[in-house]
């Protein structure tokens, strides 16, 4: 059995799985990488734009 498959059958998350069977699974922790700091990033411009418009 490849490791696409079991980890495929392993798991109940449907990004794990798709990526899985694209054989992209190590990229998962790339892209929670790039969206905890989109989030940062984000969150620092709402703070920013609260204080110049308080």
């Amino acid at each position: 059995m490849s490791r696409a498959k079991k980890v495929m059958e392993e798991t109940n998350d449907p990004l794990d799985a798709m990526l899985a069977r694209l054989q992209f699974s190590g990229i998962r922790d790339q892209l929670d990488s790039l969206l905890d700091e989109a989030a940062r990033v984000s969150n620092r411009v709402v703070a920013s734009a609260s204080a110049f418009s308080a």
